[in-house]
């Protein structure tokens, strides 16, 4: 892990750098001073990052094979699964994550395709999918996930709450 302070004039300063990590970092999320590290080999590294000059890692959680984004907020965990073809569907997770050691799964959605990208506003989750389309997802009962709309043949797209702007559909 690499920290950098962008604050300064004078061009980023690396703040903390550690031996190499053993898994590629798949996506990062922040929730207060917990940053996890969701990696490509079914774990998720959380660390304290209190002071950024010196993080600790707090503990190690196995999770779900194939995880590709997440989100932390609130009490919970947001994960986009991306299975092998012919596997099971994939999916967006959503898991109950008072106790950050020990996350509890309470629902599970289905997705049209691949999810390359996730974004989660109040009640609601947004997830991009391979197949040019933008899944709008009701977040109101975590443990039951449900459609709420999908725009499909989006052309590039930038997603700034709420607003999504795209080259064309």
């Amino acid at each position: 892990m690499i920290v950098l302070d962008l604050s300064g004039a004078d061009g980023p300063q690396t703040l903390f750098t550690s031996k190499s990590q053993p898994y590629t970092a798949a996506d990062l999320a922040l929730d207060g001073n917990l940053l996890y590290w969701l990696t490509y080999r079914s774990s998720l590294r959380l660390f304290d990052i209190s002071n950024p000059a010196a993080p600790i890692l707090v503990g190690e959680v196995a999770i779900p094979s194939d995880m590709q984004a997440i989100v932390a907020q609130d009490n919970y965990l947001y994960l986009v699964e991306n299975l092998p073809p012919g596997d099971r569907k994939d999916a967006l997770r959503v898991f109950d994550n008072s106790a950050p050691l020990h996350p509890l799964e309470l629902g599970l959605h289905s997705l049209s395709s691949q999810g390359i990208e996730l974004d989660v506003i109040d009640d609601r989750a947004y997830v991009r999918v391979w197949n040019g389309s933008l899944e709008t997802i009701d977040l109101s009962d975590p443990a039951a996930p449900r459609l709420l709309y999908t725009l499909t043949g989006l052309s590039g797209a930038y997603f700034y709450p709420p607003y999504l702007f795209t080259a064309g559909m």
